[in-house]
């Protein structure tokens, strides 16, 4: 494995991406700073404040991929706004915000100004913005603004959120300053958010891992092994995933000893002071004071599928050392809707773009609340949500419309999760009254469909792929190479075979061998075969055997006291196939 054919892959898996992307998003920055410093001038004039020496009176820097230079197509611009003690949090998210919407290449406004991080999120052109802001007490913003940022005293009697804003520049350029090589370090990352953005689990609100989170795990690989290259470091931070032991956190630097902030001790992640916090089930600790847990969303059923990717990953890995896989099939992007048969639909809509983008962050945000009810429901052994949003095929009228997908593994083959999905869509539509535009016109829609009407249900380009690149995972043999019916009783061959389920039909139910036709479907094949024959079953993705016993009849069949012939072949029902 050489870093060469992982460049080269990255490259190929990022072609939307080039040099006048980057540039394209300076420029969106240079002029979100542009208007925030018009409006700070308004204000200032407004208010008759305190002459100031210095044309500056706030500053926009940029964080994230963009300040650690590891951009890619799907990258978010993150800036952080920073003004004086005159500007006030109140005055930024609702009259700057309106200032926003009155740009003619800003196309939506959302503000949020009631998160865990305040957060104003918004379309520039074609990039997607969260722009944070932070309140200094000072009069006056003084010329050397970001080394004074970087110090512990200029949070002195700073209101926690405006902690967490003004950590989200000071995390990058601490995460820079403690990595041995910045080269490989930003290589083995492009890499790693390449690869989870393209299996899902790149996503905070979603309860998976953020982008600082990510980050974070990167850099402790890169401190651990200092001298290994970037496909060794890929490979090595999915064996930290797998096998470190999650009660002890993810430290990349031990905390200096600084002036204490009594006000912001109680927020320092600490198990043995805070119950809170002995509950996360993946503490990864951010380099700045206060620390604080960045992946405090995990839950016991996303860990799970970030196990899961990890896993596979390495299985990848270890074809490519071998030759037998190349790097582009552990980056390149797989189908969601082929991996499952069953899926959840979370449909959004409301009557004007304002309203939809309030109501839909809204349901992102509660996304969370429906897992769990899955979760703890017993009904599902394995499930995966989608974080990207899709745009349905059908809009009722004029309405705005937004949808999302859970991929769901059943138990049992006879699925019901009807009151969950219920229970979910009665709480969000209370929940939405809260919102100052709330009407009636806002609905969320809850519903299972399969995979056969995923590509009816979104518009181009958004649905399966046929013929898309799949990973050897998932790869799915052409028609020619499928197994003959016989030896498909036998074995039924699918991409992630479960547990094994063996039945045997040697003799009827009165004790005779009997010979008769027992009709079993799978995949799209209608298969016939002698009754006295083992049938090996194995439960995977695509259950293509509807095992629905009937108890009577097993009882009267176990017990011989069946007197009809022949009616053990009536046990199981199985899915009607359409001929072929």
């Amino acid at each position: 494995m050489s870093t060469a054919s992982l460049l080269h892959a990255i490259e190929e898996v990022n072609t939307q991406f080039n040099p006048r992307a980057a540039s394209d998003r300076k420029q969106a920055l240079k002029e979100v700073e542009m208007i925030f410093s018009q409006w700070i001038r308004r204000l200032h004039r407004q208010k008759n404040a305190v002459k100031l020496s210095t044309p500056s009176l706030g500053r926009l820097f940029a964080c994230g991929s963009v300040r650690l230079n590891v951009m890619d197509c799907s990258s978010d611009l993150d800036c952080l706004c920073v003004a004086p003690n005159f500007v006030s949090r109140q005055e930024f998210f609702s009259s700057f915000a309106q200032d926003l919407k009155k740009s003619r290449n800003v196309t939506s406004v959302t503000v949020i100004a009631e998160a865990f991080v305040p957060v104003i999120k918004l379309k520039y052109l074609q990039f997607e913005m969260d722009i944070l802001f932070v309140q200094l007490h000072l009069e006056t913003l003084p010329e050397k603004l970001e080394e004074v940022l970087m110090t512990d005293t200029i949070m002195t009697d700073l209101p926690l959120k405006c902690v967490r804003s003004l950590n989200a520049l000071r995390s990058a350029d601490l995460i820079l300053s403690s990595v041995p090589d910045q080269d490989s370090f930003r290589t083995t990352l492009r890499a790693v958010k390449l690869w989870a953005k393209s299996k899902g689990i790149y996503s905070n609100i979603r309860g998976y891992l953020g982008g600082i989170s990510w980050t974070i795990l990167t850099a402790k690989t890169c401190q651990m092994h200092p001298v290994a290259e970037p496909p060794q470091l890929f490979e090595k931070l999915l064996n930290l995933i797998i096998n470190w032991n999650w009660a002890d956190p993810i430290i990349l630097n031990e905390e200096k000893p600084s002036k204490p902030q009594i006000h912001l001790d109680r927020s320092v992640w600490n198990p043995i002071w805070n119950s809170q916090d002995r509950l996360h089930l993946m503490p990864i600790l951010t380099p700045t004071y206060p620390r604080q847990n960045s992946a405090f969303n995990i839950t016991p059923y996303t860990q799970i599928v970030i196990l899961e990717k990890c896993r596979e990953a390495l299985e990848i890995i270890e074809k490519i050392k071998s030759g037998e896989a190349i790097w582009y099939d552990l980056l390149g992007k797989v189908d969601f809707f082929n991996q499952f048969n069953h899926f959840v639909e979370i449909k959004c809509s409301a009557r004007t773009r304002d309203e939809h983008n309030a109501f839909s962050n809204l349901a992102d945000s509660k996304h969370r609340l429906l897992m769990s009810s899955l979760y703890s429901s017993g009904k599902l052994k394995y499930f995966h949500a989608n974080p990207k949003k899709f745009i349905p095929k059908e809009q009722t009228g004029n309405r705005f419309c937004h949808c999302w997908f859970i991929g769901i593994k059943p138990c049992r083959p006879f699925l019901n999760i009807e009151s969950e999905l219920t229970q979910f869509q009665n709480d969000l539509q209370e929940a939405a009254k809260i919102l100052p535009n709330y009407n009636d016109f806002m609905k969320l829609e809850c519903r299972i469909v399969t995979e056969r009407h995923i590509s009816g249900l979104l518009s181009d380009g958004n649905g399966p792929r046929k013929g898309v690149e799949m990973t050897p995972t998932h790869h799915k043999p052409p028609r020619s190479e499928k197994k003959s019916v016989h030896e498909r009783l036998t074995r039924v061959q699918k991409s992630q075979p479960f547990k094994e389920v063996i039945r045997s039909f040697d003799k009827d139910s009165i004790g005779q061998p009997k010979t008769s036709r027992l009709s079993v479907s799978s995949g799209n094949y209608l298969c016939q075969s002698n009754a006295k024959k083992t049938v090996n079953f194995r439960d995977s993705e695509k259950t293509p055997l509807a095992f629905n016993p009937r108890p009577s009849e097993m009882t009267s069949a176990e017990n011989g006291q069946s007197k009809q012939r022949g009616r053990h072949q009536n046990r199981y029902r199985f899915p009607r196939v359409p001929k072929q």
